[in-house]
């Protein structure tokens, strides 16, 4: 299952500016997927090494933006009916020139939300989501604080062209109790 949520975030030019505030700090705790699996890359073998999606993992950083925003989605969740899920986790990608990510299923996770923090982008720029439900594949383009909601369905990311940084929140869901 996939649900497509325009205008998801109650603040998102909050989360957008916390984004482009640590990328433009010196200080900045961004981690790369280097030590994902290989697979999420379309490559195997241990000499492959992926172009760069930074990572911020927003709960370790700061514990009172983290609560705020995990509230705000939690609330988001149960108005658009999905009562049933709650945050578990959050982090930022930041995915650079020529960065993918392959076709997955997020594995053991019961659901997923990715939400968009870039402004202007269209499909020059890639980035775009695909997804496979019943053998038929949909597309989203990127647009600023659209969610996807992703219940056990695989999807990628299509290559990022050019100096363009494709922006995200990408918030892992448990099941409520």
């Amino acid at each position: 299952m996939i649900q497509v949520i325009d205008n998801f975030l109650s603040e998102p030019q909050k989360c957008a500016d916390y984004i482009s505030e640590l990328l433009g700090s010196a200080s900045n705790n961004f981690a790369v997927n280097l030590a994902w699996d290989h697979r999420l890359h379309g490559k195997g073998g241990a000499t492959f090494v992926p172009p760069p999606i930074l990572i911020h993992h927003l709960d370790e950083a700061d514990p009172e933006y983290h609560e705020e925003l995990k509230n705000d989605i939690n609330l988001k969740l149960a108005k658009e009916g999905f009562d049933d899920l709650e945050v578990n986790s959050m982090i930022y990608h930041v995915m650079l020139n020529n960065a993918w990510i392959d076709w997955h299923n997020d594995g053991n996770r019961p659901a997923a939300i990715t939400i968009y923090l870039n402004g202007e982008w269209g499909l020059d720029k890639g980035g775009e989501l695909l997804y496979n439900t019943n053998n038929e594949v949909g597309r989203v383009t990127p647009s600023f604080n659209k969610a996807v909601l992703f219940r056990k369905v695989e999807h990628r990311t299509t290559p990022v062209f050019g100096n363009h940084l494709r922006k995200s929140l990408q918030v892992w869901l448990k099941e409520k109790g």
